[in-house]
């Protein structure tokens, strides 16, 4: 079954031979298209350069499996048939890669399903863009954002704390003078006060921060 489905043609208008592909090979996106095997039909330049192919004539019959995302293969399958049978495009999905080197990479997907002259879907067509370094941006956008939160929390946290040294201070204050008289409660209040204004300065410095 297996040879009878290697060696079985591929639809006309899937061929890589297909038409446009000088129009194909000059948008700046990775596109491919495949038939309801799984099996790539065809890629413009810019795929097939990513793939380290040295020519169409490469890609055409292979599978995920044959290709340098082959450890995501089983995902694009179930994308791929997910597509096929909705028969409705899904766009935008990214995934992360990682390439031999170990580096990692961001990928953004689009999968469309491919339909002949009477809307019957015949194969499934994508492509994608390396968005890593849009992905990094953002990622370091969103970091600052939680930086920044984090500093606004601690200012809010350190100035509540402030006024509550400041209350604390205030009454240590009041009972000293009232309890004067008992001067074996002095060191006890100095040591109040002295411990308030500690925390007092370094709540300013959060405050400041």
């Amino acid at each position: 079954l297996e040879r009878i489905v290697a060696h079985r043609e591929f639809h006309p208008m899937l061929k890589a031979s297909g038409p446009y592909p000088i129009l194909l090979n000059n948008i700046p996106l990775c596109i491919f298209w495949k038939d309801l095997e799984g099996r790539y039909c065809g890629g413009n330049g810019p795929f097939v350069k990513w793939m380290g192919l040295e020519g169409p004539h490469q890609l055409v019959g292979k599978s995920d499996l044959d290709l340098v995302w082959s450890e995501k293969a089983h995902s694009f399958k179930q994308i791929d048939e997910q597509v096929i049978l909705q028969a409705e495009p899904l766009i935008g999905f990214v995934d992360q890669l990682e390439l031999e080197n170990g580096e990692v990479i961001w990928l953004e997907f689009n999968r469309m399903p491919l339909k002949d002259e009477s809307g019957v879907v015949i194969g499934i067509m994508g492509c994608f863009q390396d968005i890593s370094h849009r992905k990094r941006l953002e990622d370091e956008r969103l970091s600052n954002q939680k930086l920044e939160s984090l500093e606004l929390l601690a200012a809010g946290m350190a100035h509540d704390f402030n006024n509550s040294l400041t209350l604390i201070s205030g009454a240590a204050s009041l009972a000293r003078k009232k309890l004067i008289e008992d001067d074996h409660l002095e060191p006890f209040f100095e040591k109040i006060l002295s411990g308030v204004q500690k925390a007092s300065r370094l709540a300013k410095k959060f405050m400041n921060f």
